[in-house]
């Protein structure tokens, strides 16, 4: 039989297949958006989501993915596997690199920086030197060591790749290593050279604090036994790799009569608590006790402090901070907490509803709150309101010794210090030009006492310039 082009293009077509294809395209249509619409609204918290909604959820990331394909070209990573580059890097707002604004003010401390690094094709850490303007070291993990748990309930041991790991609030020790954990993945000890020392194969997740005794305390996702519902707690770490204890925020909220902040608040959600900062009181004082933590759980807008030593919560406080993150402690009965000022709607990364909420100018807030008479008050306010300072979803912050104050607008990949007169100085991470930005997962900055220096010349081998 003579195939024909032509007959197929301009052949003549039935009324009622028109109509019955029109009818399915139609259906399909509306499913489609039905789908998109419940993958919008609820994301993956919902306990009654399916499996379309990945498949709609992948198809409408599609632009954005083939517009980073088109400005930089296909990456594949170690196993062959295409990289996505969706929310690794954007067109930065703020000059690339340290970029000095008080020009009087010198810096001699240091950052750890996680960012996106275009050679590993994933996130690294760097020790930069602001006194100097120069990045000491990197930790470039070798991803093919670190044994991947797929999920809490899975006997399956994978591996990670390079575009796979996310190493987020990096912890360096004084001999070198860095401790890090994958962001909702495993905890990893790394050595000078990128090789993993040892490594936990769970979900870890946010802040990792190093306590008095020595060892680190760590936010990490527990096996509640309840699909519909994830159980954050914390967990205690030696430095060699034991898990020593894990607790469940769930649990002493629930055993403490705070039940109705956990499931009366909502539509039930499936990450109920979001824990993002477990902080460990390092000192007793009039106020607190040593081995005290202070608990952020940003999905009930609540901070709250936890005495272990007396199964008690000290003091418990929900809002004005609207999905805080990054609780310190500052002494006195003092405690700073970075105030996202966000409302999470619809979708966790539409912001219609927090603009809206603050005039069309959101901006994020340092808040301090004073447990001896339960008061609050504002850190810098003018300057993230004139600056437009705001970061959805996440960030931190530290106020340091001088009253100075380090911040990080994580979903604007950027770190500034902020002085009494304003912005000190910008930090952007750059990668590919000068105009893109990496992104960072939670960095620190230390000052020049906190940092030994002493093992980079014995860890940096003889043929090996510095970074």
């Amino acid at each position: 039989m003579k195939f024909s082009v032509e007959k197929i293009v301009f052949g003549k077509v039935e009324l009622w297949v028109l109509v019955l294809v029109l009818f399915f395209a139609l259906l399909g249509a509306y499913l489609f958006g039905w789908i998109a619409w419940r993958t919008g609204k609820y994301g993956g918290d919902h306990p009654n989501r399916f499996g379309a909604s990945v498949l709609v959820e992948k198809m409408m990331k599609l632009p954005e993915m083939l517009g980073d394909i088109y400005k930089y070209g296909l990456e594949f990573d170690d196993q062959g596997r295409l990289v996505s580059k969706f929310g690794r890097f954007k067109e930065s707002q703020y000059p690339v690199g340290y970029h000095r604004i008080d020009e009087g003010f010198h810096d001699d401390g240091y950052l750890l920086v996680g960012a996106f690094d275009e050679e590993q094709n994933g996130t690294v850490t760097y020790l930069y030197d602001l006194k100097e303007g120069k990045k000491l070291w990197k930790w470039a993990p070798q991803t093919s060591q670190i044994p991947q748990k797929k999920d809490l309930t899975a006997t399956e041991v994978g591996q990670y790749t390079s575009s796979d790991f996310m190493a987020q609030h990096s912890y360096l020790l004084e001999d070198g290593r860095v401790l890090t954990s994958a962001s909702y993945g495993p905890l990893v000890m790394l050595k000078p050279s990128g090789d993993v020392e040892w490594a936990l194969p769970e979900v870890y997740h946010h802040t990792i604090e190093r306590m008095a005794d020595g060892n680190f305390l760590v936010v990490k996702q527990l096996d509640s036994g309840d699909d519909h519902f994830a159980d954050d707690g914390y967990a205690i770490v030696s430095p060699e790799g034991e898990l020593l204890e894990e607790r469940s925020v769930r649990d002493i909220l629930e055993r403490h009569g705070y039940s109705g902040l956990l499931y009366g608040t909502r539509v039930w959600k499936e990450d109920g608590i979001h824990l993002n900062d477990a902080e460990p009181i390092l000192e007793s004082d009039e106020y607190v006790k040593e081995g005290d933590i202070a608990l952020s759980c940003r999905n009930i807008s609540t901070v709250f402090l936890y005495r272990p030593s007396e199964d008690k919560i000290v003091w418990l406080k929900t809002g004005p901070w609207l999905n805080q993150h990054d609780v310190d402690y500052l002494g006195d009965g003092v405690f700073s907490i970075f105030d996202n000022a966000a409302i999470l709607g619809e979708s966790t990364m539409d912001k219609r509803f927090t603009e809206n909420f603050h005039n069309g100018n959101p901006y994020s807030k340092i808040r301090l709150y004073d447990m001896k008479d339960d008061s609050l008050s504002v850190l810098y306010e003018d300057v993230f309101s004139e600056n437009k300072f705001y970061t959805h979803t996440e960030g931190l912050h530290r106020i340091l010794d001088n009253g100075d104050a380090f911040v990080e607008l994580t979903n604007e990949y950027t770190l500034f210090r902020l002085g009494p007169d304003g912005v000190r100085w910008s930090y952007v991470q750059g990668i590919y030009d000068d105009e893109t930005a990496a992104s960072l997962h939670w960095c620190r900055y230390l000052t020049r006492d906190e940092v030994d220096l002493s093992w980079m010349e014995e860890a940096r081998s003889p043929e090996e310039p510095a970074p």
